[in-house]
């Protein structure tokens, strides 16, 4: 396993069923572009043999990892996989539309409405709002997270943004309760490449989104980039989204992420949701067996 984390500190991502103002962050300003990044960015945009997410053809996960479904027909609990491969054309799954509590995935879609209300609004994000979703984001807090999906206009705003981006398997809890959201992994899988392809967001917020999730507090960087080796060439794009939460049925743990390399291998983002975990860290160890298959698979030498 790599990491250890005490239980104490597992209640960062649980789900929040509850808002209202709390003591903003500190503000950090505007994330400046690492040039090597953007270049990275610029060609996962517009790479030739791309396909856009609304031309991916979804395949059996089998086709590109038998032994990851193998694996999976063995671990306790249900599962859904979903990775995206733009340069194959194609959205790999397995038990990919089966919906899943988010618990603090759902976050993702919460950063993407705020961005969407700025970029629509021919604006940067406030510095208030990125004070707000930089902890969101890269140290899964949840009080802004409240505060922002308070701020937007709760689950009905989240589902009508990712409903206008053409996913319809994330369905938003309308109550005060995000994390307790249900989402497929194929549509998990799908937002992330859109985000990654550029086809949501203008360039500005979309740089800031990548930034956000590549800049995840160290210990919350396992599951499905886990397999990501930690020495990379200048410009590679990591970038992550877990989740969890203690339900009395049993530990969902979810992960989603993006691994977008400045090399010739090929890019591609993955998410893996399960239910039902004997634990946290049984949960962890599934995502992080079959992310390790899929890249292998991906990024063989």
């Amino acid at each position: 396993m790599r990491i250890t984390w005490p239980l104490t500190l597992i209640a960062l991502a649980f789900v929040a069923c509850s808002g209202g103002d709390q003591p903003k962050a500190e503000t950090t300003g505007q994330p400046q572009a690492d040039p090597r990044v953007e270049a990275t960015i610029a060609a996962i945009a517009t790479p030739a043999p791309a396909a856009s997410t609304a031309e991916l053809k979804e395949l059996p996960l089998s086709d590109l990892s038998p032994e990851a479904v193998a694996y999976l027909e063995g671990r306790e609990g249900p599962a859904g996989v979903a990775v995206a491969v733009p340069s194959s054309g194609a959205v790999y799954t397995w038990n990919g539309h089966e919906k899943f509590h988010m618990a603090s995935i759902a976050k993702v879609g919460i950063m993407l409405a705020v961005m969407d209300q700025a970029s629509k609004a021919d604006r940067q994000l406030t510095e208030e709002e990125l004070s707000y979703l930089r902890p969101m984001i890269t140290v899964s807090d949840n009080e802004t997270a409240s505060i922002l999906w308070n701020r937007i206009g709760g689950g009905q705003a989240v589902e009508d943004y990712l409903r206008s981006i053409g996913l319809t398997e994330v369905d938003p809890n309308k109550e005060t309760c995000w994390g307790a959201s249900y989402a497929s992994a194929h549509d998990m899988a799908l937002l992330f490449a859109k985000l990654a392809l550029g086809e949501i967001l203008d360039d500005e917020t979309r740089r800031v989104a990548i930034d956000l999730l590549q800049q995840v507090d160290p210990s919350q960087t396992w599951g499905v980039i886990a397999a990501a080796p930690d020495e990379r060439p200048d410009g590679t794009i990591v970038g992550v989204k877990d989740g969890w939460y203690p339900a009395d049925c049993g530990w969902w743990v979810n992960s989603a992420g993006m691994l977008l390399p400045a090399t010739d291998k090929p890019a591609y983002t993955m998410a893996v949701l399960t239910g039902q975990q004997s634990s946290w860290e049984y949960g962890i160890e599934t995502i992080e067996s079959v992310g390790r298959m899929v890249h292998e698979r991906l990024h063989a030498p």
